[in-house]
């Protein structure tokens, strides 16, 4: 799912600026485009969906198990120097280009009515796309992995400590008023420790 979320978007966010550098003459004279866009918004749409069920997938297994991330999520890397990570690009890339293929024939046959053959689903010379795909493919691939895990570890944080919050209310161990205040100062402290001792903004009268 993370490779194809990965791709997905890749592929999205480089078609575009493909399209623009070949339209405006970047690539020299000939057709490498379709003049249009229009495949981009329903591809992110359906990453941003995949993305969102991969959070949630991973936040419920840190709110099981523990502050560490399950080892098929480990698979995806947390930081661009990671041999899972590496591992996975020539996957991902070779993705990558089958959701591009696919995303431009759609295109095309939405726009034209037929697929326009030859190699104008790549947006530009051969070379020239492969290799800026290839880029998108790694860089978004990183910043994925980051953004998933940091993303389910945050929201695992949360719901633990609205978890501890309401066991410290439910405690017949302590008074409920006393009881919150504890739970309430454990849940509001790592939030505090956030602003490293900034104020709150001051708000300005009318």
């Amino acid at each position: 799912m993370f490779r194809g979320a990965a791709a997905v978007i890749a592929a999205a966010m480089a078609d575009p600026i493909i399209e623009s550098l070949s339209n405006a003459g970047v690539f020299g004279p000939g057709r490498f485009t379709d003049h249009s866009t229009i495949d981009v918004i329903p591809a992110l749409c359906v990453a941003l969906g995949l993305v969102l069920i991969l959070v949630v997938m991973l936040a419920r297994g840190l709110i099981k198990e523990s502050d560490h991330p399950p080892q098929w999520v480990r698979s995806c890397a947390a930081f661009v120097g990671s041999r899972s990570l590496w591992n996975m690009l020539p996957s991902t890339y070779l993705m990558q280009m089958v959701v591009l293929f696919g995303m431009e024939t759609l295109e095309q046959i939405a726009t034209a009515g037929h697929p326009l053959g030859a190699m104008v689903w790549l947006g530009a010379p051969i070379a020239a796309s492969m290799i800026i795909h290839a880029i998108s493919c790694v860089v978004f691939t990183w910043a994925l992995s980051r953004i998933v895990v940091s993303s389910a570890r945050t929201i695992a944080r949360a719901v633990r400590q609205a978890l501890e919050l309401l066991r410290a209310l439910l405690a017949n161990d302590a008074p409920p008023v006393a009881a919150y205040h504890v739970a309430a100062r454990r849940f509001i402290e790592p939030y505090l420790r956030a602003l490293h001792g900034r104020a709150p903004p001051i708000l300005s009268r009318s």
